[in-house]
């Protein structure tokens, strides 16, 4: 368990300094748009194909997923509530998969949200 919580702190650490780049408001793919289109093609059904945390707030989250998911992953790597901790984690690192889009889309990313 603490070896998964020293990889999934990595990983949420290296995405924080990629994320605005990446899908940030002037990102190569902004969450805004991926969001959009999704709720315009889908409607409601939306949120069930495509779940995440960002459809609450997509701009401000993008960070707050990253940073609450490596202070998740340090509380797993200590034991301190790790079934919570890997829900947590899972969802978090969920939201950024679909997200993210091609970003993520390497098998590393699947195998850690298999490990959970």
């Amino acid at each position: 368990m603490r070896l998964l919580g020293l990889v999934y702190f990595t990983a949420f650490v290296s995405f924080a300094v990629q994320a605005q780049g990446l899908i940030g408001s002037y990102g190569i793919l902004p969450l805004s748009q991926f969001t959009d289109a999704v709720a315009q093609r889908f409607g409601t059904e939306g949120y069930y194909l495509v779940p995440m945390v960002f459809w609450l707030n997509d701009s401000a989250a993008i960070q707050a997923v990253c940073w609450a998911g490596a202070g998740l992953s340090l509380l797993l790597v200590v034991n301190a509530l790790p079934r919570l901790c890997l829900f947590l984690l899972f969802a978090l690192y969920l939201s950024l998969f679909y997200a993210v889009q091609v970003f993520m889309s390497y098998q590393w990313d699947l195998f850690l949200l298999e490990m959970s």
